[in-house]
C-alpha cells in the first residue's frame, strides 16, 4: 500500500495493490475509520513503460531517476 497526503486539503489518496476488488472490499472495510470516509476506488493496470515492467529500462534508471542525466566518464578515464 502507498499512501499520499492531498496538498492544501483534509484528504489522503492510497494505491493497494490487491489480487481481486474482495481482496480490496476486505481490507477497507476493515479500516477503523471506514464509516467515516468517502471512498473512490479507480482501478489501475500496469503501463507498459513502467520501469517494472521492461528490465532493459530499470537496468538504466539509476542514473536517470528524477530526470537527471547519468554522469558518463570520458573515455579512457579511470
Amino acid at each position: 500500500m502507498h499512501l499520499w497526503r492531498v496538498v492544501g486539503q483534509n484528504s489522503d489518496t492510497s494505491v493497494f495493490d490487491v489480487g481481486s476488488g474482495a481482496e480490496l472490499h476486505e481490507i477497507l472495510w476493515n479500516l477503523p475509520l471506514f464509516p467515516f470516509t468517502t471512498i473512490a476506488v479507480i482501478p489501475l493496470t500496469e503501463h507498459p513503460s513502467a520501469l517494472s515492467a521492461n528490465p532493459r529500462a530499470r537496468a538504466g534508471a539509476a542514473g536517470a531517476a528524477w530526470g537527471r542525466p547519468r554522469r558518463r566518464r570520458p573515455p579512457g578515464a579511470a
